[in-house]
């Protein structure tokens, strides 16, 4: 089948995919380097910025590196971009309970719970007066 057929949203997704900074990012994810793996998909952001999943990846990486309002901004952006994903809402309130904004904590955890009844989310939200001791629950 030639590439003339295929639909084009189709051929967009395995350009980005296969795109290298995208491939450097999670290469450089995968052996533990954030900080090479942040820069990788900041760069790819730069050509693709609407794509959610990388900005939660951003986030994630960030997070490593111990950039945590940085974090928090990839994560809003996700959020942003793709209002319906529950997991960027999950990653917010982790961050946010490891912060100690028990507010912001429950309220992107509510979030996640409402759009996907995200397990953990949903975990975190029946006990309330742990969510400030909740910050073991990024590495779920």
């Amino acid at each position: 089948m030639s590439l003339a057929l295929w639909p084009f949203s189709a051929i967009r997704r395995l350009r980005s995919k296969y795109d290298p900074d995208r491939l450097a990012g999670d290469a450089a994810r995968d052996t533990g380097d954030w900080g090479k793996a942040a820069a990788a998909y900041r760069r790819y952001l730069q050509r693709r910025p609407r794509h959610a999943a990388v900005w939660i990846r951003l986030g994630n990486m960030l997070k490593e590196c111990g950039r945590l309002a940085e974090a928090d901004e990839a994560y809003a952006r996700a959020t942003t971009l793709a209002p319906s994903q529950g997991a960027a809402h999950r990653l917010r309130g982790q961050l946010h309970a490891r912060l100690g904004d028990c507010d912001g904590a429950a309220f992107h955890y509510a979030e996640a719970w409402r759009q996907d009844q995200d397990f953990e989310a949903g975990r975190a939200l029946t006990r309330p007066e742990q969510l400030a001791n909740l910050a073991h629950l990024q590495d779920m």
